[in-house]
């Protein structure tokens, strides 16, 4: 079903589109292809590289272990071919141990020459008289027994030498009687100064292991090896050495505790220690993602050419045809008609022809239409301008004779001047665009006739910059706002209301707000006030022009850029903020906002 559909939506693709698609496909696939083979061939050399690397950390380990041996063994059979030392009992052992013990301070800690009888010399004598050595008897007896050659201790501790691991050379008679032992207690310090630099991310950790799987260098900061609680300094736990033990050599992946290594054990040296190298997985998983993400980037930045020379490439063969259909499409667009530009004599180019003949006839209906369309708009405008709402009319008539009987000659006079400036300003028809100042002055003669009616009800407050005050507006813009507020805004208050009127210049737009704290609307009522051209008529209104009449005539003259916006709250107020062009005396403007038919 879905195929159908697929192939459905694809027939009805225009040939442009096909097109680019076909060959869009097509080479984004074959890329992908053979990008996924590299990135696995990619992937598999990472791995590789990364056990290299690892085989090679291991043996320069065990290369150091067995050049560190050698030194030992040196050291112990210059001492050991000094059997006078031992047979003899002299003093001379001890400053013989201590001159070499010196010399070698970086690799042994102390140096002790045992004899059968249990006599010793020490290289730290002195150190060694007061703390002793419990170790010294077994590994005298390890001295003792019958085979030659050297031989180690597991890794104990002394007050003498720390943490350390024994060295034993067999001192024998020509007779072969076993005189004594020549032992070293190593520095465990140099090894881990030596070893643990060898490795080269943080990522990794190094463990040297004794015969007996007890740890002898690991780095006590490494964050990779797990530690028993409640020990200094640290001691890495059983159960994860067990694991490390039971390892073969080689490199393998493993989970070890609560995380997964990568580990490189080998035993290739002449101590038969094991050399640990543990490489958190995370590291190989950061590196495979970061190639993936090369390859995604890479990728990416491909298709992208793909995608630009597959558009070329359907535009260079299918463009004539395609803009012939786009602007055939446009037909319906009365506002947007224009002629295509092609010089082509083919087919395609006489059909451009046609076409172009088409939308001059076009055209010039369409100018005609807009044509009677403007005198119209004009037309209806001027006569709501004209018709004076006769409750207006009446009520302030009503009020003046009420003035009149009461003797208020003066505000008798003053309401008489605002009506008949008002009036003369609604019916001049000689001009269209008003000056700010003289739109201003006609609506403070609209709301003192209004505030002779209804008192203290509301004030009016003006704050307009003086930039704007020569600027030019549509003439009765203000008016009906200002009226709304009151009927609608004001006077339904149990108190005094305020306006205010404010003007600013913003970015080459004039900018008017007016603003009451009257009762509100709801967030339906006013939006409806701007998209709605049969709004209500207001109560005692001085002529027919209502909001919408003043949004949309603003829109007709300046373009949809324009207009009013309404915000109002309940029980808060209202704003309405009105934008229009700014013009001066110099400033010619034609009516460029015609809507589209």
């Amino acid at each position: 079903m879905k195929n159908k559909v697929f192939v459905k939506s694809y027939r009805n693709y225009g040939m442009a589109t096909k097109q680019f698609l076909l060959l869009f496909v097509l080479t984004v696939t074959i890329f992908m292809t053979i990008s996924w083979n590299n990135i696995g061939i990619s992937k598999k050399s990472l791995e590789n590289k990364m056990i290299e690397d690892s085989k090679l950390t291991v043996l320069r380990t065990n290369t150091f272990l067995n050049m560190y041996l050698e030194n030992i063994t040196n050291i112990l059979l210059l001492i050991s071919a000094q059997k006078d030392l031992i047979e003899n009992g002299t003093n001379e052992a001890q400053t013989i141990l201590q001159h070499y013990g010196e010399l070698n301070s970086h690799l042994i800690k102390t140096l002790y020459l045992v004899r059968s009888d249990g006599m010793v010399w020490s290289s730290k004598q002195v150190l060694y008289e007061i703390y002793g050595n419990p170790m010294l008897p077994k590994l005298n007896e390890m001295g003792s027994q019958g085979v030659e050659g050297l031989r180690w201790s597991e890794p104990y501790e002394t007050a003498l030498s720390d943490r350390t691991v024994a060295f034993i050379f067999p001192i024998r008679s020509k007779a072969n009687k076993y005189l004594g032992s020549a032992i070293a207690e190593i520095s465990i310090e140099y090894l881990n100064q030596k070893i643990i630099p060898m490795i080269s991310s943080s990522e990794q950790s190094i463990i040297l292991s004794s015969l007996a799987n007890e740890p002898i260098v690991f780095d006590p900061q490494s964050e990779l090896l797990p530690y028993e609680k409640g020990f200094f300094p640290p001691v890495i736990t059983s159960d994860f050495m067990k694991g490390i033990g039971q390892m073969n050599d080689g490199v393998d992946s493993t989970e070890l505790g609560t995380q997964y290594y990568i580990v490189a054990n080998s035993k290739g040296n002449n101590l038969g220690w094991r050399v640990s190298l543990l490489m958190n997985e995370k590291i190989l998983n950061a590196n495979v993602s970061k190639l993936y993400h090369n390859f995604a980037f890479t990728a990416l930045l491909w298709i992208i050419v793909f995608l630009f020379g597959s558009f070329l490439i359907s535009y260079y063969f299918t463009n004539p045809i395609r803009k012939l259909v786009l602007k055939m499409n446009t037909v319906t667009k009365y506002g947007r008609l224009s002629n295509i530009e092609m010089e082509r004599e083919d087919e395609i180019g006489q059909l451009a022809m046609s076409y172009n003949s088409m939308m001059d006839r076009i055209n010039g209906l369409i100018r005609e239409i807009r044509e009677v369309e403007v005198q119209k708009q004009a037309y209806e405008l001027k006569m709501l301008q004209s018709q004076i709402g006769p409750h207006f009319l009446y009520n302030t008539l009503a009020g003046i004779g009420s003035l009149a009987k009461q003797g208020r000659n003066t505000e008798v006079r003053d309401t008489i001047r605002s009506l008949v400036n008002l009036l003369s300003y609604s019916f001049d028809k000689r001009y269209e665009y008003i000056a700010l100042e003289e739109e201003i002055e006609a609506l403070n003669s609209y709301i003192y006739i209004q505030k002779t009616r209804y008192g203290d009800s509301f004030t009016c407050h003006f704050d307009i910059s003086p930039e704007l005050m020569r600027c030019k507006v549509l003439k009765l813009t203000l008016q009906p706002i200002v009226e709304n507020a009151i009927f609608h805004g004001l006077l339904s208050k149990k108190s005094s209301g305020t306006i205010e009127i404010r003007g600013r210049l913003i970015k080459n737009t004039m900018r008017i707000y007016v603003i009451d704290n009257g009762i509100g609307m709801e967030k339906e009522q006013y939006r409806k006030l701007l998209i709605s051209s049969s709004e209500r008529k207001l109560r005692d209104g001085f002529n027919s022009i209502g909001i919408m009449n003043v949004h949309e005539r603003i829109q007709i003259y300046f373009g949809n850029q324009y207009g009013l916006h309404i915000v109002s709250r309940i029980h808060r107020g209202t704003i309405v903020r009105i934008d229009l062009p700014v013009m001066n005396d110099d400033h010619e403007v034609e009516m460029s906002g015609i809507r589209n038919m």
